[in-house]
């Protein structure tokens, strides 16, 4: 591990400035077609709370990392006695999940992880609006060799990511680094749809929407940029393939191995972690799945979910588990959450 102002730094600079010489015309046509503009009507009295939100998540942001992380973990309990249906649909991956431990230690683990969550909802602000130089100065970063050396190779690379609680804070160091292409879900309020889309984009990162499909990311990746995805979602049996995930049959879509398949891309998994007392991240980069795709669709989503459960161990806090990642079960069983 090293600081992120040395080696890691000059790296950043001359990707940066490679950057503005490599936009992709098609790419930020798309993106442009994903963002709905900040119209007269979002600064009408409806809009006054979400902006109110967004200028406190940015305000916060000059308080001290210790009171800010005490703040987090407040709000996250809240949130955790607050919202007893994402309460138990974590409780419930987690003992799904971690069936060697006993009651209590779940019981540690499930109020961990809404502490640390509130945590990095905090965070959002540092991520998006927060200088470069304060984010370099809270981050150590891990494996850029293996990142530097996907570069050079002259294929194209995906970065894969869980739904861990520094998520976005991965997505902008990518970004950082080499010119990204990434897939999201559109809100539905028009006001966080335009500033999140925007906020993600800072530092070069372009963001088509989920519903065109594949074709925005392939051209991203043929016009030399990486691609940052995110695999470990259900969207149902479509598409998706049983492969076991923390000893749980999980649909897995088989997007990653086609995607590659299609560009001949290398595959990085990758991970940002959040020290809860310190407020420093942990950005770590590992090296290139081998065998991958091998042609088998399950043996592929295997690799895949492997790769993206030893991230996750190394800090479980940290995951989303208030998501129904078991929702689609084989031979259509009942689901564990009902």
């Amino acid at each position: 591990m090293y600081y992120f102002g040395s080696e890691c730094k000059n790296h950043i600079v001359q990707c940066l400035s490679r950057n503005k010489e490599r936009k992709s015309l098609v790419v930020r046509t798309e993106q442009k077609k994903n963002i709905s503009r900040i119209r007269g009507r979002h600064l009408m009295p409806d809009f006054w709370l979400q902006w109110l939100a967004i200028g406190v998540l940015v305000l916060i942001q000059f308080l001290p990392r210790k009171i800010l992380m005490g703040l987090g973990a407040l709000i996250g309990t809240l949130f955790s006695r607050l919202n007893k249906k994402r309460r138990d649909i974590a409780q419930k991956n987690i003992e799904l999940c971690f069936p060697e431990k006993t009651d209590i230690e779940r019981q540690q683990l499930l109020q961990l992880h809404f502490r640390t969550y509130g945590k990095g909802v905090l965070d959002l602000g540092l991520i998006w609006w927060g200088s470069e130089r304060r984010l370099e100065k809270l981050t150590d970063c891990e494996g850029m060799e293996h990142y530097r050396s996907a570069l050079k190779s002259g294929r194209p690379v995906i970065a894969i990511t869980p739904h861990l609680i520094g998520l976005e804070f991965c997505g902008g160091m990518l970004s950082r680094l080499h010119p990204m292409v990434a897939m999201m879900k559109e809100f539905h309020n028009p006001l966080y749809n335009r500033l999140i889309t925007k906020r993600r984009g800072r530092f070069g990162l372009i963001m088509v929407n989920r519903n065109q499909g594949l074709r925005p990311l392939l051209k991203g990746l043929k016009s030399g940029r990486s691609c940052f995805y995110i695999p470990d979602e259900d969207f149902g049996s479509n598409n998706s393939v049983f492969a076991p995930f923390f000893g749980q049959q999980a649909a897995t879509l088989t997007t990653l191995g086609r995607m590659t398949k299609m560009t001949n891309a290398l595959v990085l998994p990758c991970f940002a972690f959040l020290d809860p007392e310190s407020g420093r991240y942990r950005f770590v980069i590992r090296d290139v799945l081998e065998d991958f795709p091998s042609g088998d669709q399950t043996a592929d989503a295997t690799n895949m979910n492997r790769a993206m459960e030893q991230g996750i161990r190394q800090a479980p806090e940290q995951y989303m588990w208030t998501q129904r990642w078991f929702r689609t079960q084989p031979d259509g069983q009942t689901s564990p959450y009902e």
